[in-house]
């Protein structure tokens, strides 16, 4: 996962967003890993400040990009 974070969250355990090329994989807790295509900056810096990484993805990200499950 490129530029990882972990975390706290109930939803994911991590997440890894390159600037470049603007994709962000997300792992979630049970184990599956998504790259979304297309993410910002601003939105990837939104889930790493969110207090609720559940609430933010599911608000700014499911939804809104293209995904492809890589894990």
């Amino acid at each position: 996962m490129q530029g990882q974070n972990s975390t706290s969250s109930s939803a994911m355990n991590g997440f890894g967003h390159s600037i470049i090329s603007s994709v962000l994989d997300i792992e979630f807790t049970y184990g599956s890993v998504y790259r979304y295509d297309g993410v910002g900056n601003g939105t990837a810096n939104g889930l790493k400040s969110a207090t609720s990484k559940g609430a933010y993805f599911n608000e700014n990200i499911r939804g809104q990009y293209p995904y492809v499950q890589i894990y």
